[in-house]
C-alpha cells in the first residue's frame, strides 16, 4: 500500500502543470467540453515520413490537442503536432514490428491513475461535482497524446540501452586515463617566430585548403529574405483601458471580505494560494501583506499585480501521523469511530489494518486538505481524502505553531486591444498587397509607407525544431517563416501573423551549395599555420636543436592528466595535453605536435598511477561506466529510431 507521501507526490509536477492549465482554461471560459472538430484545410502535403506523404487533414487532427494546451507557444504546439505525426506514422509502427507496444490496458491504468489525481485536484479547487467528470475527460483528451509517446519512448529507450556493453580493455583504458599522471619536459615554439610576410600563400594553396576541408563543412543551404516587421503593441489608449480594468479589480478586491475576496480574484482570472508562510511570498508583497494592507496594484514588467490575504491560521507547522488507507468513506468512517473509542490505538481495533507513520507539512497545503488539520491537535482522530483514497489518522504529535496565510492574487496582462490588432493587421495587409512581385516592388512599398525593411539569412537548421532555433533570430514564433522560405522561389512573398507581430517576407536569394563557401581568411590562417609548422618541425630534432634555432627554453610539466586542458599556469594547448596523455613509454622524444598557436616537442620522464587494474577492480568499475553508456543510449534512442526515416518537413504558415 502506498505511503501518504507517495500518494501525494507521485506525478505531482506533471499534475500541477496540467491542473493549472485546465483551471486557466475554465476561468477564461474555454468550453473544452464543446470541442469543435479539427479545422478543415485544403488537402495538401505537410510531410514525407519514410516514403509516406502526410496531408493537412491528418496534421490538423494531431495539432488540435496541442492547440488546446494553453501553456504552449505557437512553436511548441507545432513541435508537439510534428512529433505526433512522426510518432503515428513511423515510431509507433516501427516499434510494433519489434514487439514494443503500449497496450490499451496500460493506457487505461494510467488514465485511471491520472483521473483519480485530477479529480482530487478539481475537487480541492472548488469545482462542482457535476463538472469534474467532464473536466477529467477533457484533460485526458489533451494529455493522452504525449503520455502515450512518452511511455513508448521509455520502453524503446530501455531496450535500446541494453545494447550498451563495455569490455575490460575499455574499462582498463578509462581507469588509466583517470589515474595516470605524466611528468617531463617540453619545448614550445610559437608560430610568431616566423613573420607572416615571410610565408608565401598562393591561390593554389587556398584552393587546396578549401578542398581538403570542405567535407567537414557541409552546407544545408540557406535563404536570404527581406522582411517587414509590424509589431502588435498596446497603444496609449490600450494602456489607459487596462489601467481602468485594474482599478475596478483593485476596488472590488480591497472592499470584499476574506471569503468574498477569493471569488473576486477568480472572477478576474486570479488565483488563491495554498496556506503558506510569509517567507514563501515575494518580499515586496510580503512586507505590505504583513501590515494587513492590500499589495498593489503595482506595474511589474508587462502586467499589473495586486494581492491580499484572504485567510489566516495559526497552525502547527508539522503533524506526525499514524494512519491507515481505505478505498471507501463508509469503511473509513466506521474505523474512525471505533478508533476514537480505543484512544487511537490501531492495534486494539476489532479488524486489523495496515498502518503507516509519516510527518506532514502544513506549509503549502491546499484549502481542501487544510480543513482537516487547522484545528487538529495531538491525540485527535481525523479523516481526509488523499488521491482517491480515504485516510484515517491519529495525530501522534503536532509541531510548534506558525502563522499561515492564503493569498489571492490578480495579474492583469498589459496587451493591445482588438482595435489595435486590427489597425496593425490592416497596415500589414496594405504593405503585403503593395510589395508583391519583386524586390523592387517590396522596396517601393516600403518607401511609400515610410518603412525600413530588414534582412535575414535563414539556414536549414533554423527550421528544425531539434536544433532549438526559431526561424528569424530575434523574432519570436517565426519558424513558420523559415519553413515557408525553404519551399519558396526568389520573388515570392507571404504574410505571417505570429501573435506578437506580423511579418511580410520575400525571398531574395537562394543558396543550394552542397558545402559552405570558401572562407579565404580562415584558409589563409590554416595555410600559414601549416607552412610555419613544417619549417619549425624541421628544427625540432632535439631540445638542443630547438634552443639553438629559436632561442626558446626547455620547460617542465608535472602531474599532467588526460582530463586537463592546459599545463599548470595556463601554458600549452589541449593538443599538447592529448599527445602527452597518449604516451605509453617514458624517455623518448616525441614527434613534433602541431598546436593551433605553436609547435611542441616533449619527453615524458615518468608516469605515475599507471598500474594495471586487477580483475576485481575492472569488474567493479565496469558497472558505472556501462551505466553511463546506457544513459547516453537512452538519450540518443529517439534520434536512433528516426534517423533512417528520411523525414521531410513540408509545412507552411497555413498549418504552423
Amino acid at each position: 500500500m502506498a505511503t501518504l507521501n507517495t500518494l501525494r507526490t507521485k506525478y505531482g509536477i506533471v499534475l500541477s502543470i496540467v491542473i493549472a492549465v485546465v483551471l486557466l482554461a475554465f476561468i477564461l471560459g474555454d468550453q473544452l467540453n464543446n470541442r469543435q472538430g479539427p479545422q478543415q484545410y485544403e488537402d495538401f502535403a505537410v510531410a514525407q515520413i519514410a516514403g509516406k506523404t502526410i496531408y493537412s487533414a491528418e496534421y490538423a487532427k494531431a495539432k488540435q490537442p496541442a492547440d488546446e494546451r494553453k501553456n504552449l507557444s505557437a512553436d511548441q504546439a507545432a513541435d508537439l503536432a510534428w512529433r505526433t505525426i512522426v510518432f503515428d506514422n513511423y515510431i509507433s509502427p516501427a516499434c510494433a514490428q519489434a514487439g514494443i507496444v503500449v497496450t490499451q490496458a496500460e493506457m487505461d491504468r494510467v488514465a485511471n491513475m491520472y483521473g483519480v489525481q485530477w479529480g482530487q485536484q478539481f475537487e480541492a479547487a472548488g469545482f462542482p461535482q457535476e463538472q469534474i467528470a467532464s473536466l477529467i475527460d477533457n484533460t485526458w483528451y489533451v494529455e493522452q497524446q504525449t503520455i502515450a509517446q512518452q511511455m513508448l519512448g521509455e520502453k524503446f529507450g530501455a531496450l535500446y540501452a541494453l545494447g550498451a556493453y563495455t569490455n575490460k580493455l575499455e574499462v582498463a583504458d578509462n581507469i588509466r586515463n583517470m589515474g595516470a599522471a605524466f611528468s617531463g619536459k617540453y619545448v614550445e615554439v610559437p608560430y610568431s617566430v616566423i613573420a607572416d610576410a615571410d610565408v608565401e600563400v598562393s591561390e593554389q594553396d587556398l584552393a587546396a585548403c578549401y578542398e581538403a576541408g570542405k567535407q567537414k563543412n557541409p552546407s544545408l543551404g540557406n535563404r536570404t529574405i527581406r522582411y517587414m516587421l509590424f509589431e502588435i503593441a498596446p497603444t496609449e489608449d490600450d494602456l489607459a483601458s487596462v489601467e481602468a480594468e485594474v482599478k475596478q479589480a483593485a476596488e472590488q478586491l480591497s472592499s470584499a471580505d476574506m471569503a468574498q475576496a477569493k471569488s473576486v480574484a477568480r472572477s478576474f482570472a486570479g488565483e488563491v494560494s495554498p496556506y503558506i508562510t510569509f517567507d514563501r511570498i515575494p518580499a515586496a508583497q510580503a512586507e505590505t501583506l504583513k501590515s494587513g494592507a492590500m499589495y498593489g496594484p503595482e506595474k511589474l514588467d508587462n502586467a499589473w499585480v495586486m494581492s491580499r490575504i484572504v485567510a489566516k491560521a495559526d497552525v502547527p507547522s508539522t503533524f506526525r501521523l499514524e494512519y491507515a488507507v481505505f478505498d471507501d468513506k463508509q469503511q473509513a468512517d466506521k474505523i474512525a469511530a471505533e478508533l476514537a473509542t480505543v484512544d487511537g490505538d490501531f492495534t486494539k481495533l476489532s479488524t486489523a489494518v495496515d498502518t503507516f507513520d509519516e510527518q506532514v507539512d502544513f506549509n503549502g497545503m491546499d484549502e481542501y486538505r487544510a480543513k482537516s488539520f487547522i484545528d487538529a491537535k495531538a491525540g485527535d482522530i481525523i479523516t481526509f481524502n488523499e488521491s482517491g483514497k480515504v485516510l484515517v489518522a491519529k495525530v501522534v504529535e503536532a509541531g510548534d505553531k506558525a502563522q499561515f496565510v492564503q493569498v489571492a492574487q490578480i495579474v492583469k496582462q498589459i496587451k493591445p486591444s482588438d482595435a489595435t490588432v486590427d489597425a496593425v493587421s490592416r497596415r500589414a495587409s496594405t504593405f503585403d498587397n503593395k510589395s508583391r512581385g519583386s524586390a523592387e516592388a517590396f522596396q517601393n512599398a516600403a518607401d511609400e509607407m515610410a518603412l525600413i525593411p530588414r534582412m535575414a539569412v535563414i539556414s536549414r537548421s533554423d527550421r528544425n525544431y531539434q536544433t532549438g532555433e526559431r526561424g528569424i533570430r530575434g523574432v519570436d514564433n517565426s519558424r513558420n517563416v523559415a519553413v515557408w522560405a525553404y519551399g519558396a522561389n526568389v520573388g515570392e512573398s507571404k504574410l505571417f501573423n505570429t501573435g506578437s507581430n506580423i511579418i511580410v517576407a520575400m525571398v531574395t536569394a537562394v543558396d543550394n551549395d552542397e558545402y559552405t563557401p570558401r572562407n579565404d581568411m580562415q584558409c589563409r590562417r590554416d595555410v600559414l599555420r601549416d607552412k610555419k609548422f613544417a619549417q619549425i618541425a624541421a628544427n625540432l630534432s632535439s631540445f638542443e636543436a630547438a634552443e639553438a634555432a629559436y632561442d626558446v627554453e626547455v620547460k617542465s610539466f608535472d602531474g599532467v592528466k588526460f582530463s586537463d586542458m592546459l599545463l599548470e599556469g595556463g601554458d600549452g594547448e589541449a593538443r599538447l595535453i592529448g599527445a602527452i596523455a597518449a604516451t605509453r613509454t617514458a624517455g623518448a622524444l616525441s614527434q613534433p605536435v602541431k598546436g593551433n598557436n605553436a609547435a611542441y616537442i616533449f619527453v615524458v620522464d615518468s608516469i605515475e598511477g599507471d598500474e594495471a587494474a586487477d580483475a576485481e577492480t575492472l569488474d567493479k568499475e565496469r558497472i558505472p561506466l556501462n551505466t553511463q553508456r546506457e544513459a547516453m543510449m537512452r538519450q540518443a534512442s529517439a534520434y536512433a529510431l528516426t534517423e533512417k526515416a528520411e523525414i521531410k518537413d513540408l509545412r507552411d504558415n497555413r498549418v504552423m
